[in-house]
């Protein structure tokens, strides 16, 4: 069979274009399966600061654990209930996303209080790594809401949170490179 070089880039432009939108049958699910796939690196990442405060603040280790496991938990079932919807409930179930991703906002908020208040001298370093999971946190919120910019800062809890625009990859240099900047090396996440 013999095509034309117009024939068969009308082809590879057909082919290319079906792949796209078949995907998830549409492109705009991918902020969700970033969300997605941010979930396990966060966790990592939380434990890990969970395991710095523990020797200055136990209590309050243990405390946040299971609250801030079980907010990110949620955060992926909203996303699977999203992904397992028809095209009429996403719009409801979106504001779910948004609404669990900033309760782990919230949840994060209060255990810095707590840290702040129990551990004043470990809690520059907490904030500091905090912050990176915040500001990824702050950018989903603001790319999964309709009306506002994706580099909008929010604020938690009287602090304000600038965006950040990480894949997991990217997070995890800028978390191992601020727990290594801020003398803790043994916080890195692979």
């Amino acid at each position: 069979m013999n095509l034309s070089r117009r024939q068969f880039n009308g082809l590879l432009l057909v082919g290319t274009a079906g792949a796209s939108f078949g995907l998830e049958g549409c492109l705009f699910s991918t902020i969700e399966q970033d969300v997605l796939d941010y979930v396990p690196v966060a966790l990592q990442a939380v434990d890990s600061i969970l395991d710095l405060v523990a020797p200055a603040a136990g209590a309050v280790a243990t405390m946040f654990t299971p609250i801030i496991e079980a907010a990110l938990s949620a955060v992926e079932k909203s996303i699977q209930d999203w992904k397992d919807a028809d095209a009429t409930q996403k719009p409801g179930l979106l504001g779910d996303i948004i609404a669990t991703l900033q309760t782990v906002m919230t949840d994060l908020q209060n255990f810095l209080s707590a840290v702040q208040v129990n551990a004043p001298k470990i809690y520059s370093v907490v904030e500091a790594l905090a912050s990176i999971i915040l500001g990824v946190l702050q950018y989903f919120v603001n790319k999964l809401s309709p009306a506002t910019p994706a580099s909008k800062a929010g604020m938690v809890g009287g602090r304000q949170i600038e965006p950040l625009r990480y894949s997991p990859k990217q997070f995890k240099a800028a978390f191992n490179a601020k727990a290594v900047s801020l003398g803790h090396p043994e916080s890195q996440i692979k």
